[in-house]
């Protein structure tokens, strides 16, 4: 399975206090409060009590409710009269994942979804439409017995009205309203309503429902069988049964307040909420000019194993899954800037996790106080939602470079000093802080399941403005320009620009107006007849070590998330060689990502193993090996130098002819070719070449490249060349040697690679050649320019 970073390119969440994501950030920043004491529809009152030994009392009476929900139950062709009884998971999970693909622009590009899929952390807790049922099927009889029991002297018509009395009162169940209470089948549901191909279901993990819903979902994306993948948590099971628990086991806050971390916290509130991210493999993302909120570098998964109880929280087992996320990220834990803990408010729960956290990140005197905090503090526990509460805040706190603040938490319990974390009190700008844009998030689930995500920020490159119009005619095209037209258009008439101010703009009138090609100059293209129209090819060339000045690579490696092939280090002329491999590997890879590809390949000198890189003759490694042959020092001459003169090659020919151990190493153009000679035979050239007023210069190489002086090492070569493994290319790959494509044969292509060093470059030939072959767009991929125009 491919390891991929993961984008977050959409999200959509409803939780108490906020009906959707922009409230809910700004709740979180404003440090709202948004628990309640439970309304009398969601939970009758008379639960509440100071007497705690019934089963149906319970002490605490705060908790996180979500409000009511509009919900248009036609918009995904479900009938009015079956809302009452459906479960509201199903409806709200309908209606976010909605919002979710549409805030990552999926219906708006008009995206398939077929290989598409959903997963949700969704617990098996009884939810309110299958209590409804339960009361309707089974309460309703069970009354009817005890009626009968208690009351024998009452009639079994009367029982019978009583029945049917307390059952309508519960509201609607009947067929239309039973599949809307299967709780594994919400996941369907999306399927079904949204057309997704690809896996949809549910996970039971306890608390860490949502956070391994979204590991599930990030590895179908590896695995490539999904393109898009929604993954969440859903928890709406708010019911004084469900409290029940949590109050026999003394979880609930006496104080009515959860106080992650805090001194005096004495446990959790319960909450409920809906939250949905949208993820894509970031490379995908990046291509697609998606919105991206974040990305997810690793996710780690592990259990407690065994421990002191089922319902103890283990060091052990925690420590397990943030060493398999931070493995996974490929990321020193020590960037850490921000996390989000699982942080519950009950005193064993907190104690346990700051100590896992000063396990693993440790506490140096010289590292950044780090931020920590808990939506909990906000919200409640939104139990199998918990997860995706944290990471949908945490995705909101790195998109808008702030580091968000936790609730209750002025007084830390005494664990927080042995960490490298602090409290954040108030919200604060992420960037000047100074820490690192990386974060975490923690989802512990009660009976030892553990989850762990580890996110980093993603800065968009900024992208200049481009103005592109084609038009039918040369007439339209200057009416275009001078009514502000922007429309793209169509026609063999085309002009692109950058940066189109109005001044800019006069000036592209002016071009356009002489109706004679532009190419290039001020940042302008005109067009008056494109070179590709009539069955045309683009070639690439790629640059030799003539390609040392520094080009935009940085900025288009981050755009298109592509990283370099080959680690460099040290300096030297080899390393400057494995610098311009990994720049032209980058731009190849950038311009294929733009839907530009090469009907052939070629190269000058290095930039021929280059092409063949691109052309898929050789993998990574094996280019390396041919690199590290290639390495000057290992060949170098002291008697020889490299002489570039400002002449062609018919003009050269006579006057070296006369002066010995002097070679053409490369015919680059109709004006220019590179000697390489002896020190003596320089001498005699020189003043040759002043006498006849032919530029000339000496160039800072002593290799012998592309000359007879290297002959003698053909077999180091060709030894050296073992290392390397070819392949038949799936681009075609012109030789600067032979003038023609390169072989398929290993032997061949060994020999011809060899023989390259040694003969001298005929590049332009090659150019006359390819030209033959119909190339008539030529781009080079290379430091200084990302393209010429034949």
């Amino acid at each position: 399975m491919k390891k991929t970073d993961v984008a977050v390119i959409g999200l959509s969440c409803v939780f108490p206090g906020a009906q959707d994501a922009n409230t809910f950030w700004q709740n979180i920043i404003n440090k709202v409060d948004s628990t309640q004491l439970a309304p009398a529809d969601r939970i009758d009152p008379v639960h509440f009590s100071n007497n705690t030994n019934p089963v149906d009392r319970f002490y605490c009476q705060r908790g996180g409710f979500i409000s009511d929900y509009e919900f248009d139950p036609t918009a995904f062709g479900i009938l009015p009269l079956a809302v009452e009884g459906t479960e509201p998971d199903h409806l709200l999970t309908l209606d976010l994942v909605q919002k979710a693909l549409d805030d990552a622009g999926i219906f708006k590009k008009n995206i398939s979804l077929e290989k598409t899929g959903i997963i949700i952390g969704k617990g098996n807790y009884t939810g309110p439409g299958a209590t409804r049922a339960i009361e309707i099927v089974r309460t309703g009889e069970q009354i009817s017995s005890l009626l009968k029991e208690l009351l024998p002297e009452v009639s079994s018509a009367d029982i019978e009205k009583v029945k049917h009395a307390f059952q309508e009162r519960k509201g609607r169940f009947a067929a239309d309203t039973a599949m809307g209470l299967i709780p594994n089948l919400v996941a369907s549901l999306v399927a079904n309503r949204f057309n997704l191909g690809g896996a949809a279901f549910t996970v039971d993990a306890a608390c860490a429902s949502a956070l391994i819903a979204v590991d599930h979902a990030v590895q179908e994306l590896q695995r490539g069988r999904s393109d898009i993948m929604i993954a969440g948590g859903v928890h709406t099971g708010q019911n004084a049964a469900f409290w029940s628990i949590f109050a026999q086991l003394g979880a609930l806050s006496h104080q009515q307040k959860i106080k992650p971390f805090s001194n005096d916290a004495d446990g959790l509130l319960i909450g409920e909420g809906c939250g949905f991210v949208v993820l894509k493999r970031l490379e995908d993302a990046v291509r697609d000019q998606d919105k991206i909120y974040a990305v997810i570098k690793g996710i780690g998964v592990s259990s407690d194993g065994n421990g002191t109880s089922v319902m103890s929280p283990s060091v052990k087992g925690q420590l397990k899954a943030l060493q398999q996320a931070w493995a996974n990220a490929d990321l020193d834990e020590n960037q850490i800037g921000y996390i989000e803990a699982h942080g519950t408010g009950t005193p064993l729960g907190d104690k346990t996790e700051l100590q896992t956290l000063a396990q693993f990140f440790g506490k140096e005197e010289d590292a950044k106080i780090a931020g920590i905090g808990s939506v909990k503090s906000n919200i409640g526990h939104a139990m199998p939602a918990a997860g995706i509460a944290g990471l949908i805040k945490t995705c909101l706190a790195l998109h808008n470079d702030t580091l968000p603040p936790t609730l209750y938490c002025e007084n830390p319990t005494s664990d927080m000093q042995n960490t490298r974390f602090e409290p954040v009190q108030e919200a604060k700008s992420w960037s000047k802080t100074g820490l690192p844009k990386v974060a975490a998030v923690n989802a512990f689930g009660f009976g030892g399941i553990n989850a762990h995500v580890v996110l980093e920020g993603y800065d968009m490159p900024k992208k200049d403005k481009v103005l592109i119009l084609a038009r039918p005619t040369h007439q339209e095209l200057l009416a275009s320009l001078q009514n502000n037209d922007t429309t793209l258009g169509e026609g063999n008439y085309r002009i692109a620009m950058f940066d189109p101010t109005p001044a800019r703009i006069e000036k592209a009138i002016k071009i356009v107006a002489k109706n004679n090609p532009w190419r290039n100059k001020q940042d302008i293209w005109y067009t008056n007849a494109p070179l590709l129209q009539n069955g045309e090819k683009v070639a690439f060339v790629f640059p030799g070590l003539d390609g040392l000045a520094k080009g935009e690579v940085e900025s288009v490696s981050r755009y298109f998330n592509i990283t370099a092939p080959i680690e460099t280090e040290g300096e030297g002329l080899l390393n400057d060689a494995l610098n311009i491999f990994n720049n032209c590997s980058i731009l190849d890879n950038s311009l294929k990502k733009l839907g530009i590809t090469p009907d052939m390949n070629a190269g000058h000198s290095l930039g021929e193993w280059l092409a063949g890189y691109s052309s898929e003759l050789a993998e990574v490694n094996s280019v390396k090996a041919l690199i590290d042959v290639l390495n000057p020092e290992t060949f170098e001459l002291k008697d020889s130098k490299f002489i570039a003169i400002g002449a062609g090659i018919e003009t050269i020919k006579p006057i070296i002819e006369k002066i010995p151990n002097v070679y053409i190493s490369n015919d680059n153009c109709p004006n220019q070719v590179i000697l390489c000679g002896s020190n003596s035979a320089l001498d005699e050239l020189v003043p040759v070449l002043k006498s006849k007023q032919i530029f000339h210069q000496i160039l800072p190489f002593q290799s012998g490249f592309h000359s007879p002086f290297i002959a003698d090492k053909l077999d180091v070569i060709l030894a050296g060349m073992e290392k390397a493994q070819f392949q038949k290319t799936k681009i075609p790959l012109w030789s600067a040697t032979t003038l023609e494509p390169y072989p398929s044969d290993q032997d061949a292509i060994r020999k011809l690679s060899a023989e390259h060093l040694v003969e001298p470059v005929r590049f332009r030939e090659l150019t006359d050649k390819l030209y033959e072959e119909d190339a008539r767009f030529f781009i080079q991929v290379g430091n200084r320019w990302i393209n010429r125009i034949y």
